[in-house]
Formats: C-alpha cells, structure tokens, sequence
C-alpha cells in the first residue's frame, strides 16, 4: 500500500551519491594489505588458472555484487524505497493505531490494518528517529520525514529496472582464495552471507588477486538450484536469472498473496466452489451492493452463470496465463458491469476457511468470495438431467432436513414419478418434468400429494452430476442423491474386460494357446458356475463345453461364457474376444524411443502383480521421466535411456525415488514390442509389462 506522505520520483540507484562522508563497512580483509608478512604460510598452487580470478568491475564482479545488494522492497509498505530498509524494531502509527514492528512478518498486521476497509484512506507516519540500511549495507539515521525522502527520492520507481538481482541467490558458505602475484596461496576467506561477499568484491582492486573455490551452488527464485563450476558458469547463471521472477518493488506489500498459481490450478479453484461479490469498483463507483446475492458458477467448459433469486444470467470466462501473471477474460451477456477482458489476478486471500480472489484493472476491482464448495458444479442441461434420473432410485435432501430420506423417487418415462416409502410401502404416484426455461436454465417441475406437496412447483436445477441434483426455488433448495442396488449375481462379470490378447513371436498362422481359468478367478466362487463355448447355441444349450488350454481358430475370435447360478435357471452369456497380437521383438531403438513417448504408460504387471499399476509413467524427451502416483497425483522424476546391442533393445530406468516404483530401477530387455504393449525382462527373471494410455 503506497504511503501517502511519501512524494514518488523514479531516478536510478546512484551509489555513495548520498552522505559520502559515511565510511562503508568492511570486511576483515585487512590481512590483504599485508601479503609479504604472510609469506611464511605460502601454499603453492600448481598451475593456477588466470581466468578464474576475480577482476574488479569485471563483468563477473559487477554480476555478483548486484546479486549481493540488500534489497529493500520487503518493508516498502512502511519506507516506500527498493533501495533502502528500515532498522527494526520500529514503531509506527497506522490509520491512528500505534505498533511496534519487530520483525518482517509483524509487517502482515500493517497490511491488515489497510486491508480492513476498502473505501478510506490508508496512513502511516514512521515514529523518529529511525535507522535505515542502504543497498550497500551501509546504515544512516533519519530524524525526520524530510531527511527519509531525499534516500526514497533516490531509489527507482514502483516495479522500475533496479541495480540489484533478486531471482537467483548464494548458497552459503563458499570460500575465495586470496592470491599473491606469483598465484601462491596467501589465504582462504570464508564468506558467509551477501553483505560479506559484497564487501568482498566492491573492496576488489588491481593489486588483489583472488578467485571462487568452486563449484558453488546458486538457489533460483522458484526453489531450485544450479552448481556451476567456474566463473562462465556463474556469469551465464546471474545473467539467466535477471528480471526472470517477479522483484515484488512496490509499496503494496504482501500485494502477491498466493498468486503463484498456474491458471489451470486457479481454474479448478474457480470450478470447484460457487461464487458471491466481495467488491465490485467499476470508474470510481462501488457497485457490490447492485450484486449482493448473486451466485456466480463457473463450468469448465467455459461458461458462467449468475442466479439470484431463481434468475439467471449467462456468459463466458477463460483465464489467460501471460508474462504479467494471469488474466480473466470475464463477458456476461446482461451484468455488463462485470465485463472486462483484461481482469488481472492481484490476491489470493485465504484464512480460516474464507478464500477471496481479487482481480485489478487500473483503478477498477473485482474480488469474489467463496460461496460453496461442497460439490463440483457441473453444466446441466435438460437431456442431461432426465438422463441422470432415469439410473436407478433417488433419495432427497429439502432444506438440509432428512424428513423426506425414507422416500424412494423412481423418475420414470412419461413423466411418470413413482416415490415409495421404504418402511411401511406407502406408494405415492405424481408427475415429474424437465424442461429449459426462457434463461437457458434447467427446470424440475413436481406435481404429488401428501405428504410430499411440499416439493410441489417449478425448481431450478444448479448442480448435477451422476450421484447428486441439486435445485433450488426462491430461499428452498432440494438435494437428489442416487442409490443403485446391485442385485444381480454377474455385476462381477460386467465389470471386467473380457478381452484377452496373448503375444506370439510368430503370428502368421495366428493361432496360440489360451487358458482362460484365472480370467474370472475373483467373480466365481460359490456364487456362479462358468463355462465357455465356441457357438452361442452351444452357451445358451449348455453342451460342448471345451476345455483348456485352447488353441483358438480365427484371429480375432469371440468364444461364450456361460454363468449360472448354482441350484437354479438362471444364467448368462457373456462375450469373450480371444486376440493373437505379434509381440516380435522386430522394434529397434528409434521404434521403442518413440512408443514410449508417445502418451502415458503403466505398469500393469509386474512379476504377477499388479501393484505397480497406480504409477503413471511419462517418458519425456532429455531422458526425463516424470511418475506420478494416480492416487494422491505425488509426482518424482526419475531418468531413461535406451540402447541396442546384439541382444536387443534396453531400456535403462534410474533415479526414481518414489516408493514402490523403485522396483523398476535397473536395466531391462525389450522382449515383446508394440505401439501399445512392452515386456521387459531383466537378468534376475524378472519382467514388467507396460500399456500405453491416451487421451
């Protein structure tokens, strides 16, 4: 938050322009003025490399004294000055609030102080005499307002190009040899923080020779880091670096809340959960209380709704990722208040369960806060829903009461609702209807007598979903959930694929054996008896049973499963497809590269089992191959190579940290190959068998 009483100029960062007579604060280098007293604990170096040293105002040198500057955006909500900070503890007055500040987090309850309202006017004013540290670390007392801004006025402007490089930083402790001109060894210096390197090398002269002791590592701005191992290294690492993150130098502090979000993270925020209007600020005029009470619902397909009252209004959204962050592109057809392509994420507020994403344009506002989240919205037109109902039997929630949850609604065709009592019997016939209305929302219309007339008139359908409908009418809403009852003895059955490939290195006859007795080991028991047949004549007569193993007869070719249940007369007939895939290991190198490329994998057998199955394996190009665990989306990157000997095609798997997956680890064989299906085998007789899923 800019602080009023601060003037705003934006000239660059003139170092030493300010106070000359202070004295800058060095290092115990003075041994470096000394060599020849040192000569006694000489160590030669073999062989030095010149290139290494560190030259003053070298291109080297000037790169690491920028990144070793003190940057002084982090207080800015009290100073207003990138270049400079604040000495804590201070003491300040906010908006008539006196506070002591003692450390950067105590510079989160100033922001909530000017964040408590929107429409007044934010003031600070500093309690001197204070304390402030310069970029160079040098440290000035200030005894009044005046003397503050002339270092301000210093400083650049608000989010302008400055000295210092804030996206990549030193990972402490490193050490400088310090040599004489002969490159003998005279010291060793342990650098410890930014402001000793930086002292180091602003004291750099001709008659000082030193170099980095290699190799050094270097944390980029996103957490990761870089070891580079000589001076080209570390140049070409700063230089990468510049200007690659957002500095945060301006004044409103903490401005970036939870903004590191990508725009499909911060679509599914948006999806997940229904919408209200916290602040609506449209060409200086507050218009938050025109909306209040409206829902937005925003669908992944790209359009959004706001209901009041029963009413809607339709539009688009679409979020943008930029180089500025990420934009909302944002049209209603009727609430053309809200309309605006270039809506910018500014804040992600959330604390103790109440989320608000505010959005800027220039001086306009818009910030939604989180109205429900308790299921995913999904659109939900009329043919959608009558389908929805159509499955099974419903249950229903009116107004959070479960006076109605010993009801069972049958939605039948004809507009035909059928609700049955599931203690007493009690069967109640009425109407029901779908249809759209003049907004383009789905409707429900009930027509049924006692005792359930209560849910009687025309409702407006919000959410919907395989299990759950929800409707709402005026201040009255009615939650559907779908109860399935799964009766029948083959739903085991149903549930498998019944399609059964075998590989065969030689597939021109097409023919091979099958054994089918494991396929539907889990679903028979003592509940069904099974048997395949090679006709539907023979399933459904029940003769001429073959036996296994079989050696199929056309490639693909369909046998019939005959289920039963014991004891009665009731059975089944299932289709099964038998199917002889050629799984030669005719692939080369450059076929199994782009195979596996190509989609996602996954180990669906592993030595028998298949445990490994939950992983889902993308191999990259750069021998980068990200795993991600399908049942908690944890992801670790392992390593991949391929190569060819006489054998064959190997595949190399390392680095893969993740737990159970580290099975995989090791070099394996390609012995069965195709675009969609490997097996791989290892020296110890193991295997895996990896499928290929796209989407």
């Amino acid at each position: 938050m800019m602080n009023p009483l601060f003037k705003k100029t934006k000239t660059t960062i003139m170092k030493n322009s300010i106070n000359k007579t202070i004295k800058l604060l060095l290092l115990p280098l003075i041994v470096l003025m000394s060599f020849t007293a040192c000569q006694d604990e000489v160590t030669d170096v073999t062989d030095p490399d010149q290139q290494e040293t560190l030259v003053a105002n070298s291109p080297l040198a000037t790169s690491v004294e920028r990144t070793t500057l003190r940057d002084g955006s982090a207080d800015n909500i009290i100073d207003s000055g990138n270049c400079i900070s604040v000495n804590l503890p201070v003491t300040v007055n906010v908006n008539g609030l006196e506070i002591t500040i003692d450390s950067e987090e105590d510079l989160e309850v100033i922001e909530a102080i000017f964040d408590e309202f929107d429409d007044d006017e934010d003031i600070l004013e500093i309690v001197f005499p204070i304390v402030i540290i310069l970029n160079d670390y040098t440290e000035v007392t200030i005894n009044n307002q005046e003397e503050l801004e002339q270092f301000v006025d210093e400083c650049s402007g608000e989010n302008e190009d400055d000295d210092d490089i804030e996206c990549i930083d030193f990972q402490y402790p490193i050490t400088i040899s310090v040599f004489d001109s002969n490159f003998d060894v005279i010291d060793t210096i342990t650098i410890n923080s930014d402001e000793e390197l930086y002292h180091f090398i602003d004291e750099l002269d001709g008659s000082v020779l030193a170099s980095i002791n290699f190799p050094v590592t270097m944390i980029n701005a996103d957490g990761t880091t870089t070891v580079v191992n000589n001076n080209d290294e570390l140049l070409a690492a700063i230089e990468a670096a510049d200007d690659t993150c957002d500095e945060d130098d301006d004044n409103d502090y903490n401005d970036d809340d939870n903004i590191d979000i990508s725009a499909d993270d911060l679509g599914f925020l948006l999806t997940e959960c229904t919408w209200t209007v916290d602040k609506l600020e449209v060409n200086d005029q507050d218009l938050e209380e025109q909306y209040e009470g409206y829902v937005f619902t925003f669908f992944e397909n790209g359009t959004v709704k706001a209901e009041i009252n029963g009413n809607f209004d339709e539009g688009t959204w679409e979020l943008i990722q930029t180089d500025a962050g990420i934009k909302l592109n944002l049209q209603m057809n009727n609430l053309t208040d809200f309309n605006n392509e270039l809506w910018q994420l500014h804040e992600i507020h959330d604390e103790y369960g109440e989320v608000k994403i505010d959005f800027r344009q220039g001086e306009d506002r818009l910030r939604f806060e989180k109205h429900d989240c308790d299921v995913n919205p999904a659109v939900c037109p009329e043919d959608v829903v009558d389908a929805i109902l159509a499955e099974c039997y419903w249950r229903a929630g009116f107004n959070g009461d479960d006076n109605l949850a010993e009801y069972e609604f049958y939605f039948n065709e004809n507009d035909d609702l059928v609700v049955q009592h599931s203690v007493n019997d009690q069967e109640i016939v009425g109407f029901w209807n779908a249809s759209t209305n003049d907004n383009g929302a789905t409707t429900m219309t009930f027509e049924i007598g006692q005792p359930l007339s209560d849910i009687n008139g025309e409702w407006t359908v919000i959410e919907c979903s395989d299990e759950r409908v929800k409707m709402v009418m005026g201040d009255l809403y009615l939650v559907f959930e779908r109860e399935c009852e799964s009766d029948s003895p083959y739903s085991c059955i149903e549930n498998i694929d019944l399609t059964v490939a075998v590989c065969d290195d030689d597939v021109n006859d097409g023919l091979t054996e099958f054994d089918l007795t494991a396929l539907l080991a889990n679903c028979a028991n003592d509940q069904l008896e099974l048997a395949y047949f090679v006709s539907l004549a023979d399933a459904e007569n029940n003769v001429n049973p073959i036996e296994f193993p079989y050696t199929n007869v056309t490639n693909p070719q369909t046998l019939y499963l005959r289920a039963s249940v014991p004891g009665t007369t009731d059975f089944e007939v299932f289709e099964v497809q038998l199917i002889v895939e050629d799984c030669s290991t005719g692939c080369t190198e450059a076929d199994v590269d782009l195979f596996l490329m190509e989609c996602e994998w996954f180990a669906v057998d592993f030595n028998g089992s298949d445990d490994l199955s939950i992983f889902e394996l993308d191999f990259n190009d750069n021998s980068n191959l990200v795993i991600t665990n399908t049942t908690n989306n944890e992801t670790v990157n392992g390593f991949w190579a391929t190569s060819e000997t006489a054998d064959g095609v190997w595949i190399e798997l390392d680095n893969l940290n993740g737990s159970n997956i580290q099975a995989l680890t090791g070099t394996w064989l390609v012995t069965e190959c195709s675009e969609t299906r490997l097996k791989l085998e290892n020296d110890n007789n193991g295997y895996v068998v990896i499928e290929r899923e796209c989407n």
